[in-house]
């Protein structure tokens, strides 16, 4: 299986373990999971954005609306960039991703 995170997502993870609650903590990791495992399914389920360093994939965590995963896939491999919000959504819980 090939996958990367980028240096900020690795970041990200490290401070979210102890921020999130163990629902939304799971959720983000299962998400996670699913585009590492099936990087092909989840661009078929992924809004598609387009950033200053090119295109990337946005898929919603499940449970933690409206946080995303945001990601990219070149030749076949899954990287994972950030989480956090869209541009212009509000979080509705403060227990989720900051």
């Amino acid at each position: 299986m090939n996958y990367s995170y980028s240096r900020i997502a690795d970041e990200q993870l490290d401070l979210l373990v102890n921020r999130l609650d163990a629902r939304a903590y799971n959720a983000l990791v299962d998400t996670c999971k699913g585009i590492l495992d099936e990087p092909g399914l989840a661009r078929e389920r992924s809004a598609v954005i387009a950033t200053e360093d090119g295109m990337r994939f946005r898929s919603p965590v499940g449970g933690a609306f409206p946080y995303k995963v945001f990601w990219s896939l070149t030749d076949g491999v899954a990287r994972i960039e950030a989480y956090g919000l869209a541009p212009g959504e509000q979080p509705r819980d403060q227990g989720y991703l900051p």
